[in-house]
Parts: structure tokens; sequence; C-alpha cells
């Protein structure tokens, strides 16, 4: 299995080469989503910590929202993830029909799974980022709801979120390498029609994320 993980990092073209019985079977993809939804789920409870404090004081039940924003956050990164895996793999498994794909969409799925390896690992340096610093930003109350919005986005689109950002975009780019590859050998297409078949999600994705940083604001 390690050496397997190693070529999937190493060599994505010649791991994806091999029978796909080799590397079909969805239970590894399946782990590799679930931590990285694990590692979601950590960083989405973090956050709904910090963000709790913005909330004004004097609200009936306010001391209550932490947890309960943590617990609905966490809930959300990993479910989320899962979501993901499924849209990325229907969405790659659409536009290759363009140019005649003809693999099995399990066989997509679980390609897909794989290239969460990466992202997974962006996911783990985001988190140790957020696990340091997080703890030391401290937001005051606002004085009308009405200025949550505004306070939480000022936070999110802070230099530290930005630089979180930065790294899963990096990591997401080495996904889509796998994805590509994965979707050459499985679907049977040309690298070129692999490549447009990933990118242009994987781009569309990555600029609707860069926007929602604020990196242009």
């Amino acid at each position: 299995m390690v050496s397997s993980i190693l070529l999937l990092c190493t060599d994505p073209d010649g791991f994806f080469r091999r029978d796909p019985k080799e590397w079909s079977n969805l239970k590894i993809p399946a782990a590799i989503v679930l931590v990285s939804g694990i590692l979601s789920a950590v960083a989405g409870y973090l956050l709904a910590q910090v963000l709790s404090g913005i909330f004004p004081e004097g609200i009936q039940g306010v001391s209550n929202l932490a947890p309960i924003m943590g617990f609905a956050a966490a809930a959300g990164g990993l479910v989320s993830v899962f979501f993901i895996w499924a849209a990325y793999t229907v969405v790659f498994y659409v536009i290759s029909m363009i140019f005649m794909g003809k693999g099995t969409f399990t066989r997509t799925l679980a390609a897909v799974g794989y290239g969460f390896l990466p992202t997974t690992i962006g996911g783990l340096i985001d988190l140790i980022i957020l696990w340091a610093y997080l703890p030391g930003i401290r937001v005051s109350p606002v004085k009308d709801v009405m200025d949550i919005q505004s306070a939480t986005t000022a936070l999110t689109h802070s230099p530290l979120f930005q630089i979180t950002g930065l790294i899963s975009t990096i990591f997401l780019l080495w996904s889509a390498s796998i994805w590509i590859f994965g979707l050459r050998y499985n679907r049977e297409l040309t690298l070129r029609n692999a490549a447009i078949s990933v990118g242009l999600p994987v781009l569309g994705y990555m600029a609707i994320t860069i926007v929602s940083m604020g990196v242009f604001s």
C-alpha cells in the first residue's frame, strides 16, 4: 500500500497505467477523502469558536452559540468533502463524455478519490497553521447583528486565511495533475482531452475561491 501511495505521488501516470483492478477499489480513496473531511471538520470547528465571539453581547442564548456553531461547522466540513468528491467526479465524467470517454463511473470515482491525497496534505498544513494562530486572534462583539456579516468577511479575508487559501490552491493543482492521469486511463482519453476535462472545472473552482478570499478586493 505504501509503495502504491508513493507511486501515486511521484508517478501518477504509472499508477493509473496499471490494471484498473489494482486501483479501482473504493476503500482506499474513501479513506483518503474521510481523512480530508476530518481535517476540514477540525478546521471548521476552530474557526467557528473564533467567529462565535463576534455576536453582540446580551443576546439571549449567545453563550450557547460557540459549541453549536463549532459542531455545525465540523459536520459541514466533513460532509462537504464527500459532496465535493462526488461533484468533481460527476463533472469530470460528464465533460469527458464529450470526448467519447468509455470508463465506468465507479472507477472515475476511485480515481478522483485518490486525487484528494494532495489536498489532504494541504489540509493538514492549513490546520497546523490555523491551530497555531487562531487562538491568538481576538474578535470584539459587534454592536448590531447587521454588522456580523461584514465582521466575518473582514476576518476570513485576513492574511492568515489568504495564506491558507494559497496553500490549498497549490495542493489543488497537484490533485488536478493526478485527476488528469486517472481520467486519461480510466476514460480512455488523450492527455489533452483529459486535461481539458479536469482543467475547466478546477480552474473555475480556483477562480471562485480566490475571489471569495478577497484577494482582489
